[in-house]
């Protein structure tokens, strides 16, 4: 991890699901979390976070699509989200405010642990459609030998690296980005996975949006 060696660290990474993430933090387990996190103001009365990438919600399809379905016709079919995700938590739910007001059904949430098991469902038909950040979607994709499609972008946020508040971290880590940002090194890792687009030039620390 490009952090970690600018910082002269060697991080001990550990998967987690994203609902435990902040529990994690609450035990002493983690001291730092990179991941498609937004900074919400739920989260930051725990965590403290710099943004380093902008990502959003992507609508993940089966090719074929045989509902024709798209971001704006999704109230009455199934959709797969990542338990605790903000796909889960704002997206869907201000997706069934829109449904309810237009009386159409809702849309029917499917939870998965993440977003793997959640393009697994996808790809069986277990699932009309999935939303999940942007990034991952258009990654899983171009893995995907044709048969799943990104089908448009909900909405776009910051994502951010977190630290326990008041963590002596989270300085350091603005600091290794910048750094990284200036001497190119950012910008050459974000092309090599194809989301040269989700970069950011500026790494504002705590920049907390909406839940």
């Amino acid at each position: 991890m490009l952090i970690g060696k600018v910082l002269g660290l060697k991080p001990k990474i550990t998967g987690v699901p994203i609902d435990q993430v902040i529990p994690g933090f609450q035990a002493d387990r983690y001291d730092v979390v990179v991941s498609q996190f937004k900074p919400t103001t739920d989260r930051a009365k725990v965590l403290d976070f710099v943004d380093y990438a902008q990502s959003g919600t992507t609508l993940g399809l089966l090719a074929s699509n045989p509902d024709k379905l798209t971001p704006k016709k999704l109230c009455g079919h199934s959709v797969g989200v990542q338990k605790g995700s903000s796909q889960a938590v704002v997206v869907l739910p201000d997706l069934n405010k829109k449904c309810q007001k237009e009386g159409q059904k809702p849309v029917t949430k499917k939870t998965f642990r993440d977003s793997t098991s959640a393009l697994l469902a996808l790809r069986s038909s277990r699932v009309d459609g999935v939303l999940i950040d942007s990034p991952v979607m258009g990654y899983a994709a171009k893995r995907s030998n044709g048969k799943v499609v990104t089908a448009g972008t909900l909405r776009s946020n910051p994502v951010s690296i977190g630290t326990l508040k008041g963590s002596k971290l989270i300085k350091p880590v603005q600091k290794a980005l910048e750094l990284l940002h200036e001497n190119g090194a950012y910008e050459k890792v974000f092309a090599k996975w194809g989301m040269k687009a989700n970069t950011v030039t500026k790494f504002s620390i705590n920049a907390v949006q909406k839940d």
